[in-house]
């Protein structure tokens, strides 16, 4: 057990966030050395001489250089110097101090995903750096657990002792929360969609109810009020997220529609176009109606828009550009739908792949559309949901480009869904990108091989090798993918499978430790799992493509689908056992997910046909 050389300082009132970093730092340091550090309030250390400092404060000239994230670590011959920006800065000092002085790593938002090194004796490296993010909003949704999000220095919705922590209120879909139906329908129907010639009353699910009839200058100027009034009541957020619910429920009354593209004015979900920004104009006149209310009252707050679904492309008045208080968010996603020729996105290819069709011709068009016509941009992404029932999704060929490319076209906000739960499936991406979100100079390939070396130990080379051909399968083999499980039947053949399983059973069998057998065996749940969703969706679209066939006869469609829903029920009912039978799976049987409940669930024959798309959608030959 290590000897305590060194006391913690913090100032007389440290605040919360000081006060939180202070007991990470002991804590870490402890669990590493054995050694307990003791914390001293007040600056000066009368009566521990001989004793090196390790002084955490917030130094607020540091936003003018470095903004409100940025910090910086100071180790000389007296001490160490951990000063932040604000207090979460401050934390993220601490953090960066224990990963990058004493080597601790947070790899995974799972207990298996911490490694943390023993050593009686603590050497520290002389150094001083400045630390500023590339990104200024950088958030992974779902992965507080155990604090991962704050230990990678992600900026949102951070849990700091018992009080969260963000710079942004909302993600995407808030116009139930900003105008909520309960408060204002009774009295005020006028201010939600007409659509089939009535107003559309409240829904069960509020985030997929109608839409505001945004040609209403009332709904306009309540939006506006009730959005200055929560920056008035919390001066610590600086961006609000202003955007439809989920869902179609535009409103279609003449107003409205005089404010659509004047050939092609929205109708009605049945009426849609090839092209997504059927309501884009509409919605950036509302939106640019509302910021210039919230500009008058706080010009140095800002608001987030969304811009998704039919509003995911920009309009065609190139003319037409946003207030400069407006952030806008684009998704980088687009179910496969009947009325397109070609999905709307891609995440197996990166952005800059000029072979990708669906990126070249549809999103990178958008997302450099939408740079022209705002000053911030910010991109919603879909690094979880694009698996659906989690099966393994090897993206990091992508990650590692996307991101640096977002930056470079000045991308500022950053959003992923994800879910610690998933960490064997996904949880590489999650590392990977929020590294790069801190810092897009990040070496790849250096970060993958600490990672293999740290998490994996003596079994990192066939580790290696086994996440290497997932990556590699999925690149070459995976084609165009937009997401739901359409890769995965080509990309999981059984002979890589084999392949795969081979490399797992060289680690197993390198293996020394009970914490590396536990590691790899949750890469083994991932693929036996991934290949059991692959087995089951194989049946489904071998199914589908009898509905397919020109020649098919259509009276017996229903026909058809009951008796596949019976020929995948022996599948789907392998896949629930397999969860029951894993630790780290059970909680998928346990859970409410629409999309597994779809995949397993007796819907799933007459539900996901309609998602495939027909063969003409893809880029693939």
């Amino acid at each position: 057990m290590g000897k305590p050389t060194a006391v913690v300082v913090v100032a007389d009132e440290p605040g919360p966030e000081v006060s939180f970093a202070a007991g990470e730092l002991c804590d870490y340091i402890q669990r590493i050395s054995g050694a307990s550090l003791k914390v001293h309030r007040g600056g000066r250390t009368e009566g521990m001489s001989g004793r090196a400092e390790i002084e955490i404060a917030i130094d607020e000239s540091l936003r003018r250089t470095l903004g409100e994230d940025g910090f910086v670590v100071r180790v000389g011959p007296t001490g160490v110097k951990l000063r932040g920006a604000t207090g979460t800065a401050a934390v993220y000092a601490v953090y960066a101090f224990l990963e990058e002085q004493l080597g601790c790593r947070w790899f995974l938002p799972v207990e298996l995903g911490e490694d943390i090194p023993k050593s009686s004796t603590l050497v520290i490296r002389a150094m001083e750096k400045q630390y500023r993010p590339s990104l200024r909003f950088r958030h992974i949704g779902g992965v507080s657990h155990l604090g991962w999000d704050l230990k990678n220095r992600l900026s949102e919705r951070l849990r700091i002792g018992a009080k969260q922590y963000g710079k942004v209120w909302g993600i995407a879909h808030t116009f139930y929360a900003l105008l909520p139906m309960e408060e204002y329908w009774k009295e005020h129907p006028e201010y939600y969609a007409l659509i089939n010639g009535k107003r559309r009353g409240p829904v069960r699910r509020v985030a997929h109810g109608p839409q505001f009839c945004t040609s209403n200058p009332e709904v306009t100027r309540q939006v506006a009020r009730q959005i200055n009034t929560m920056f008035d009541e919390d001066p610590s957020l600086l961006m609000i997220t202003l955007g439809p619910n989920d869902g179609l429920l535009f409103c279609e009354c003449p107003a409205c529609q005089a404010l659509d593209e004047p050939s092609r004015p929205w109708r009605g979900a049945g009426e849609r176009t090839q092209w997504r920004g059927q309501l884009s104009r509409r919605m950036m006149l509302f939106y640019n109606a509302v910021a210039r209310l919230v500009k008058a009252k706080h010009p140095d707050k800002l608001l987030k828009v969304m811009v998704y679904s039919w509003y995911q492309e920009p309009p065609s008045d190139r003319s037409l550009k946003f207030e400069s208080n407006i952030l806008v968010m684009l998704t980088h996603s687009g179910n496969p739908s009947r009325y397109e020729r070609l999905y709307p996105s891609c995440y197996n290819h990166p952005l800059t792949d000029p072979r990708c069709r669906p990126n070249q011709e549809r999103f990178v068009p958008a997302l450099k559309g939408w740079r022209e016509r705002s000053s911030r941009m910010g991109i919603y992404e879909y690094y979880c949901k694009a698996s659906v029932c989690q099966a393994a999704f090897p993206i990091v060929h992508t990650i590692r480009e996307d991101i640096p490319y977002y930056h470079k076209l000045g991308v500022e906000y950053f959003y992923t869904q994800g879910s610690w739960r998933n960490s064997g499936m996904i949880g590489l991406n999650y590392y990977v990108a929020a590294k790069l979100l801190w810092d897009v100079h990040t070496d790849v390939d250096a970060l993958l091989a600490d990672f293999y070396a740290r998490f994996y130990r003596e079994s990192a080379e066939p580790m290696r090798r086994y996440h290497e051909m997932m990556e590699q399968a999925m690149a070459e083999r995976g084609g165009d993918v937009l997401g739901w499980l359409f890769f995965t039947t080509k990309v999981y053949e059984d002979s890589l499978v084999g392949r795969l399983r081979h490399h797992l059973d060289e680690a197993e069998a390198a293996a020394r430790s009970d914490v590396v057998r536990a590691r790899i065996g949750l890469a083994r749940a991932t693929l036996d799992y991934t290949a059991l969703v692959k087995t089951l969706w194989g049946e489904l679209e071998s199914g589908y493509a009898k509905l397919m066939d020109p020649n098919a006869d259509r009276s017996r469609q229903n026909e058809v689908l009951r008796a596949l829903a019976q020929r995948i029920k022996p599948y789907q009912e392998a896949v629930t056992r397999f969860c029951e039978s894993q630790k780290a799976l059970q909680w998928m049987n346990a859970s409410r997910n629409n999309y597994r409940e779809r995949l397993l669930g007796e819907q799933a024959a007459f539900v996901y046909h309609s998602l495939l798309p027909p063969p003409r959608c893809s880029s693939q030959p």
